[in-house]
């Protein structure tokens, strides 16, 4: 809907936009001025949170019958805010001469994606011959954007255990979290036996979705009524002789000591990885020197950088002797950067009028400094358009650098053209898409033309005037307007899609008397 006497036409090249949260959907927008003066319009996105909308090109300048089109990217956050659905909202044209507005309605279809946590508390409990019983909280969190309807389960694949939940159902929306508590209690009350020790699976399932599922690992220690360390007690008086010989002293052990990686970069970091039997103290040179820790003496690790080819040694010692052991590290060069490299560059139009702006896009791998030359500003990598006004036909460069100062340049030239009274006022096709081997019309207008030029493969030079195509694969056409002077207009554009034949299968027929 627009405005009485609205001078501006909006188009949009889709309806419907789908995207995932985190994902990026872009909107083809036309914009024609059809009055009779040079405008400027500004496009706006209502209906949509903010900061989801990015419009590369808030406003465009469009002389009389100019159109342009831009470009509208939204970009939902992948949270669970970001709600599965249908958002219908409006893209408004307004003509910041006037104040006069043109609206186009479309959608945006937020796909659902599903993603379910799951935790129990605490991780363990301990039942016991007088408490049979144990208790967790199973803490479950929707982090998808749609709601789920869960179905609980638990199971200990010895069913020594039996598990009860508050509710075996959980309805939670998106972004929601819930608990349920649940019960264990043990199938046997044993009055002599070991403590044992069982491990147990809580999962939460979706009822629509049954791959979507979150499961945690809990554990149950069972205590009989008696302990057998009586039985041991006695058992240990039988033992004493060979409990002595035993207890003899030991000489000391270093049982495992290795280096990784053996060979390293220069600043990277290798890690040394210990263990000794039968040590009161241990030495590890050059870092991470004496350690007296008992638990660290029988097994650990450390992380280091090296300044260079180094030999670790580590010594373990008691009252009863010592043992020294060394192992060497190879460091090497760290590698050159990787040279800049300068995936793309190129210009959304090849040809404006001076002044009109155009949108230098560009992409770069291995670089940590972007210039564009004019105007000789440096542009953040991350950031691939920038925007120029030329004022006459430039070359632009495009220089990308890294850590080690090597650089990668490329140019690419934008033609200005120069002040014409020529206009096209239509370009058309009777059909945009056709299958291979069909035709097509293609019929143009210009005015305060001398000629026109159609290319690819057309022969007709009439200001008015049309032909018929038959291309053989999918071709942009592209019409220019020359007046008298021979100054020549922007070039319009239509894409002429071609559908490859579709072979039907060859039927034999059955002979006479077939079956």
């Amino acid at each position: 809907m627009s405005g009485n006497g609205s001078q501006i036409k909006i188009e949009l090249a889709e309806e419907e936009a789908r995207v995932e949260p985190g994902g990026a959907a872009q909107i083809a927008v036309l914009i024609r001025n059809l009055g009779e003066q040079r405008d400027q319009v500004s496009l706006e996105v209502e209906g949509l949170d903010t900061e989801w909308c990015a419009i590369p090109v808030p406003s465009v300048g469009l002389e009389p019958g100019a159109e342009s089109r831009e470009k509208i990217l939204i970009r939902p956050p992948r949270s669970s805010e970001s709600r599965a659905g249908v958002y219908p909202f409006v893209i408004k044209a307004r003509s910041l001469e006037n104040g006069q507005t043109e609206l186009a309605q479309a959608n945006l279809v937020i796909n659902p994606y599903n993603l379910l946590t799951l935790e129990l508390d605490p991780k363990r409990q301990t039942m016991s011959y007088f408490k049979p019983e144990a208790e967790f909280e199973a803490r479950l969190q929707n982090l998808g954007n749609t709601e789920q309807n869960l179905q609980l389960f638990a199971n200990e694949p010895e069913d020594e255990c039996v598990f009860e939940f508050e509710t075996e159902r959980a309805m939670l929306k998106p972004g929601e979290s819930s608990s349920v508590y649940l019960r264990a209690r043990s199938v046997n009350r044993p009055v002599i036996a070991p403590t044992k020790l069982f491990g147990f699976t809580v999962s939460a399932r979706s009822v629509d979705n049954p791959y979507l599922s979150a499961t945690f690992q809990g554990q149950l220690e069972r205590r009989s009524l008696i302990s057998p360390s009586g039985l041991v007690a006695l058992l240990l008086l039988l033992l004493i002789p060979l409990i002595g010989y035993f207890m003899r002293p030991q000489p000391v052990e270093i049982m495992d000591f290795a280096i990784s990686p053996e060979t390293v970069v220069a600043g990277e970091k290798v890690e040394i990885r210990w263990q000794a039997r039968n040590a009161d103290r241990l030495v590890i040179e050059p870092e991470p020197g004496l350690i007296t820790d008992r638990s660290r003496i029988r097994f650990g690790s450390f992380e280091f950088v090296p300044n260079g080819n180094t030999t670790i040694k580590i010594t373990a010692e008691n009252r009863y002797g010592r043992i020294t052991k060394e192992y060497p590290i190879t460091v090497t060069a760290a590698p050159p950067p990787a040279a800049p490299e300068i995936v793309k560059f190129a210009a959304d139009v090849p040809e404006v009028y001076a002044g009109e702006p155009v949108q230098l896009q560009f992409s770069v791998k291995n670089a940590t400094t972007v210039i564009i030359s004019p105007p000789g500003q440096q542009i953040d990598p991350d950031t691939p358009i920038f925007e120029h006004r030329p004022t006459k036909t430039t070359e632009y460069s495009l220089r990308a650098k890294n850590t080690a100062g090597l650089m990668a340049e490329k140019k690419l030239t934008v033609k200005v053209l120069e002040p014409t009274d020529a206009r096209i006022v239509r370009f058309e096709a009777s059909t945009l898409e056709i299958n291979e081997g069909e035709t097509v019309r293609l019929s143009w207008e210009a005015l305060n033309a001398a000629t026109v030029i159609v290319e690819p493969s057309v022969n007709n030079n009439d200001p008015i005037g049309f032909a018929e195509v038959s291309p053989k694969k999918t071709t942009k056409y592209k019409l220019i307007a020359v007046d008298s002077g021979g100054r020549q207009t922007k070039p319009s554009y239509i894409n002429i899609v071609v559908k490859a034949k579709v072979e039907s299968p060859i039927t034999t027929p059955n002979p006479p008397g077939g079956h």
